[in-house]
């Protein structure tokens, strides 16, 4: 019983870590060309405070 609970716990980070990766390729797929962007806005706002 117990080892049924500790792979099922294993099992379901694994899980969540496989959805953040693809979520992670995908996000950094949609935005890569705005991520620049992004970046330089922000660099701009440290550098004006």
């Amino acid at each position: 019983m117990i080892k049924q609970k500790s792979f099922t716990k294993r099992n379901l980070a694994f899980k969540i870590d496989t959805t953040k990766n693809l979520f992670q390729k995908y996000f950094n797929q949609k935005y890569s060309d705005k991520k620049d962007q992004i970046t330089d806005v922000l660099n701009y706002r440290d550098e004006k405070n």
